[in-house]
């Protein structure tokens, strides 16, 4: 059985295809769709860290999640 977010089964197919279509995001990336059948028009992906302790960089991962997330948000003009 194939495993699908919440988020992608209330998207429908076309966030799938598009997420495919973009590649994976690495850790602290960020990377914007459409939101397809979700009431929103964007869907913004990250990828955070995995706790390790606090002893392989996992506090400087979470901010570049944060930082590149608002930056999709200001180049993509979301206010909202």
């Amino acid at each position: 059985m194939e495993y699908k977010s919440a988020i992608h089964k209330a998207a429908g197919a076309g966030l799938e295809e598009e997420c495919i279509k973009l590649g994976w995001c690495n850790q602290g990336e960020a990377k914007i769709t459409k939101a397809y059948r979700l009431p929103a028009k964007w869907v913004i992906h990250t990828v955070g860290p995995v706790w390790e302790g606090g002893e392989y960089n996992e506090y400087e991962i979470l901010a570049q999640c944060y930082r590149n997330c608002f930056a999709l948000t200001q180049s993509h003009n979301i206010k909202t």
